[in-house]
Order: structure tokens, then sequence, then C-alpha cells
């Protein structure tokens, strides 16, 4: 017969004996030896037999495990070694049982641990009418449904899975007069954590006292209620650190389930006092357990929906890049919050580079239709003989070129999002179609008769007053009745306060880590300049010239000078300034931007609408608007 004595700490003189299975330490409430040292780890050593041979097997443990002053990683043990662990020295002991002891072993009749087992249905049927045992804890059939009463109405209003476990445990705590009530979560590999539990009446024993495992493996196995008393007189309970350390006199247990899957086991016990639970205590364990089940499910879809929220704010943040604080920004996502899980359309308004894009895609990745295709057609880039093609397909020679039948973009968003940038540039054909696709679903390729069905989610955006431009028809009012369901505005750059600095920092970092660098710095004079340009290009603007300083400049300091020209104009009140905003509407300092842009690229508008961050066909597109030469 093994045991392992401690020698010192302020469990000394405890003796356990060694489990045939293995006998575990640590500072974990579920080990066999149950050490409340911060110097142990949770699941610290193993003493296990193995041919007749005892081995100390450190599990890894943060601060070793020592062998007669030595650490080891496992080592055999000989009568009379000393096994240090944290601040407790144990000594190891190895002797044959005398043979009174084991014939007094052989004339015992282990008691049966588990004394009742119960249902859920059955407990209810017994407790409704008036059946079971007594117990000191409980009076009569009355004051449990009492109980149950309160426990319902306040497990009802849970909005969290710890609010439900700590009300759960706390009316239990009172009903039961007991001095733990647990509700246990698997942790895997047969070892459970608390989920929740109330004061106890015994918190100087909390720290040192394991619950009973194996009630808690029994009542995870069979999934009913159980009962246990008298485990000190049972040879499976009697050198448990629960009963040796505790004294544990009664304890039970109860499955909670969601779904087909065990969530935890409600766990019940008093120690070193008092009589054993009776069955009137072990059903209203089983019944409260079983009104548990019934919120667990949902407050775990609801806790999953609540960590969505929070991933879905943090995707639209680093994914699309928009971040910010400002109020217009914290807005913007409520809307996308909002908006994202209904099929509704969206109208997205902005200046050119404000992310209206970036919020259509929030709006798709954060709806059911995440998993479907995400279509992006930029109306103002398509010439309008084509647009009709584009956007609802054609069929095999219904025009010069057609040489095969082709998809439109909507079939191809079928069961997804299609984005629809600069919608107030449609021609008034496209406008009759789009207008049958968001009544009817229904879209008819170029050349063809045959209508075809498609489930899409139309997300418009537009930098244009439609409201003016339905007044002067040319824009169809009644489908602007149906765009217009959901609306909200991409600010600009310059009405966000304080989100310059964040998103410039932002860019820089982001950049930087792409090129393997340090995130260079603004300087003083860089940063003041940064804060007084009027950012006509919006974040698109900021996003490429934080790029292009980081990709051009030498030094981990962004001087003025590093700036391009339009910027350190901004402090004189030339184009792009503060200054100039009052004088001129925006689109004449849009266009006043873009052709100082085409200057400094030498009139190449490739590169410009590369240093504007925009589409070279958008470029053609705004020349095109303010009557510019199109000529390269």
């Amino acid at each position: 017969m093994a045991r392992l004595t401690i020698t010192s700490g302020p469990n000394a003189g405890l003796s356990f004996e060694m489990a045939p299975s293995g006998t575990t330490i640590g500072r974990e409430y579920t080990q066999d030896i149950v050490l409340a040292d911060a110097k142990v780890s949770r699941q610290h050593a193993l003493v296990l037999e193995r041919d007749g041979v005892c081995f100390l097997k450190d599990l890894g443990s943060s601060n070793g495990s020592y062998l007669n002053d030595g650490r080891v990683e496992e080592a055999p043990l000989a009568d009379g070694d000393i096994v240090r662990i944290g601040a407790t020295e144990m000594r190891y002991s190895r002797a044959a049982a005398p043979d009174t002891q084991a014939r007094m072993t052989e004339e015992l009749k282990p008691q049966k641990t588990v004394e009742l087992s119960v249902s859920e249905v059955d407990a209810l049927d017994r407790l409704a009418g008036g059946g079971g045992g007594g117990g000191a804890e409980m009076a009569g059939p009355t004051a449990a449904l009492l109980a149950l009463g309160k426990i319902a109405r306040d497990l009802a209003a849970a909005d969290t899975l710890d609010e439900l476990y700590a009300d759960l445990t706390r009316h239990l705590a009172r009903a039961l007069e007991s001095d733990r009530v647990y509700v246990l979560e698997p942790a895997g590999d047969g070892a459970w954590r608390i989920a929740s539990s109330p004061e106890s009446r015994l918190d100087r024993k909390l720290a040192e006292t394991p619950v009973s495992r194996t009630i808690v493996s029994h009542v995870a196995d069979a999934r009913v209620g159980a009962l246990v008393s008298a485990p000190e007189e049972d040879e499976r309970f009697r050198n448990a650190a629960s009963i040796v350390t505790g004294e544990i006199v009664t304890a039970a247990a109860a499955p909670v389930t969601a779904g087909e899957r065990l969530a935890g086991v409600l766990y019940a016990d008093r120690l070193g006092r008092g009589e054993s639970f009776g069955e009137e205590a072990l059903e209203l364990l089983v019944v409260a357990a079983g009104q548990a089940s019934l919120h667990v499910e949902r407050l775990e879809l609801l806790e999953r929906a609540r960590r969505g929220k929070h991933r879905l704010e943090k995707e639209i943040r680093r994914q699309y890049s928009m971040a910010g604080e400002s109020p217009e920004m914290e807005q913007v996502f409520e809307f996308i919050e909002r908006a994202a899980p209904s099929g509704s359309v969206v109208l997205v308004l902005g200046e050119s580079g404000t992310g209206k894009e970036l919020v259509a895609r929030a709006i798709h990745f954060g709806s059911p239709r995440s998993d479907g295709p995400f279509e992006v057609v930029n109306c103002a880039a398509l010439a309008e003989s084509l647009a009709e093609s584009e956007l609802f397909g054609h069929a095999k020679g219904a025009f010069t070129g057609a040489s095969s039948e082709r998809p439109g973009r909507f079939e191809l968003a079928d069961g997804g999002t299609i984005f629809l940038d600069e919608v107030g540039e449609l021609s008034a054909a496209c406008q009759s179609k789009l207008l049958r696709v968001l009544e009817n679903g229904e879209s008819v390729r170029v050349g063809e008769a045959r209508v075809r069905k498609v489930d899409v989610r139309v997300v418009a955006a537009t930098n244009r007053d439609l409201d003016a431009r339905v007044k002067a028809g040319e824009f169809r009012k009644d489908l602007f009745y149906r765009l217009n369901v959901l609306r909200v505005e991409a600010p600009p750059l310059r009405r966000r306060e304080g989100d310059v600095e964040l998103l410039t920092g932002h860019f820089l970092r982001q950049f930087a880590e792409l090129c393997g660098r340090s995130a260079p710095e603004l300087s003083g004079g860089a940063k003041a300049l940064f804060g007084e340009y009027g950012w006509p290009g919006n974040v698109r603007e900021l996003k490429n010239i934080c790029e292009r300083l980081v990709v051009m400049c030498p030094s981990d300091e962004i001087a003025p000078g590093d700036l391009p020209p339009e910027m350190r104009g901004a402090a004189g009140g030339g184009v792009g300034g503060e200054g100039s905003a009052g004088g001129w509407d925006l689109e004449e300092l849009e266009r006043a931007h873009i052709l100082r842009a085409i200057e400094a690229a030498g009139g190449n508008k490739s590169r410009a609408a590369e240093m504007l961050g925009i589409d070279r066909s958008t470029l053609y597109a705004r020349l095109k608007k303010y009557g510019e030469d199109e000529g390269d």
C-alpha cells in the first residue's frame, strides 16, 4: 500500500493513499491532492504505478517537481523519499497492509455511492405530488415549488450565462442549505471548471476542497441526477482529498444541457456537518437544472451574436480601413450593425473617396448573405451602349460582337449582394430594368425574352444629389423611392474631427509592415499640414499619400518637404486648403484638385489617377463631367 503523507505546510499530517489508476497533484480543485499554493500549477504532477513501481511524473509545471531536492521530469519512488511541490513536502511510504486489515477490507461491503438517480420528469412528478424523502433542508413540496417559481422567474430574465448561473446557484444554496453550489463546465480531458457559485458559508475550505469527481462524472455520463450520502464509508471515497480535507458529508448533482449537448453539471454539497441531502433535495436540483437547460442554448446564441457583433466591428475597421472615433463614424458603424442583418436596399451617399464601397462590403459581410457573392459595378465607368449588357447580360447575337451569351452582374450576384456605385449615372433604359429587379426580382438579358429570377440584395451609392436629379427629370422618381429605403452618408474626412490623425497612424503602420520597415512618424510641421489640409479626395487620398510616404521617405520622420505640393500649399489657402473651401463649391474644388494632380503628373492621367487614389475610368468620368479635354 503506497501513501503520500504531507510533512510540512498547512495540511501537515494528512495522508493520501495512492490510487492504482494514478493520483493527481495540483492547485485545481479537481486534483486528488489539492495544494492551495500560488507556486503550484493547476495540474502539477502525477503519481502512477507501473509494474509494481510508483513513479513521480511532472505534468509540465512552471516551478517543477522535486524528489529528494532534485528536480525531476519522471522518476521512480522508493520508501522514505521526500517529494516537494511548491512549499509542501510529502513523504512517500510503501508497506504491505497487515493481514488483519486485508481481512477487514475483504469483509466490508462497499456502500452504494449513488444512492438515488432520478430523471427530470420523475423529479417534477414527485415534487408536484408531494413524494420524496425528507431532509432538513426542505419543508415539503410547497417550499420546493415556491423555490422553483423564483428560479424560473429569474432564469427567464437572465441576459448572460454568468447571470443565469449566479441566480441559479444563489437560490439553490438558500433552498438546500448547502455549503457549496457550483455549476461545473467541462474543461476537456476529464477536467471541470467552476462556471459560477454563490458565496459559501465555509469560504476557508473552498480553495482546499475539491468537488466529488465521482458523482460529477456519473451525472455527466448517465445524464440523470444523482445523490451521494456517507461517502466516508465508501472505499472509493475514503482517501479522496475531497473527503479527507473537506469532510464532504453529502453531495448531489444534476446535468445542465443545451439541446443534446452536456453544457455542465449543477453540483451541491455539505462540508463537515449536518445530515445528508434527502430525495426531495435531489429532485429540486434536477428540476432546477432542467429549467436552466431551457435557457442555456438561448443565452449561448445571444453571446455568439454579441461576439459576432464585436468581430464585425473589428472586421469593419481592420479589413476595410474604416477606423474612426468621430461621432460621424460612430453613426455609420451603428447603421451598419442595424442594416446588415436585414435584406433591405441600402443607399449610401457621400463624396468620392469617403469609403462608400467599404460601407457596402461591411453590410454584405455582416449579413446572412456573407457566404454569397459580392459584385461591384461602377455605373459611371460603363459606356451607355454596354451598361445594360453588363448589368443584365445578353444573348448570343444580341448586338455586334456578342459572339456568345453572357450572364449579367445581377445573375452573378444571385444569393449575394450587388454594389452599384455611382447609380445616378445609369441611363433611362438601365433605370427601368433596375426597377424591375428591385420590385420583382426579375432580370432579362439583352436580346432575350426569357425572364430570369434572381435573389440579390442591392446596395447603391452616389455622390450626386439624387433628389435634385429627380426634380430635373434625370432620374426616375419610382426608382429613387425603391433605392431610398435605408439611407446613410459616408462623411467626408474634413468633417471627421480627430480621425485624420488616427487614420494616418493606421495607414503608416499598415504600409510599413508590408514594406518590412518601421513606421515613420510625422514631424510637428507635417502633422500641422495634415490637419490643415482639406482632403478633397477623402480617405482614399489620405491612404494613397501615406503609402507614397512610406515607400519614398527614407527617414523615420516625415518632414513638411516630404509631402506632396498640394498639401504644402494648404496652409497658404491654395487648392485643397481649408481657406479655399468657403470660396468654391465642392465640384469646383474637386475639379481644381484633379487638374492640379494631372499637372503634377506631367499630364499622365494614369499616374494622376494613381496619385488621387481613384480608378482611371473614374478620372475620365470626372473630366467628362467637368468638360475637360480627355486626350493624353
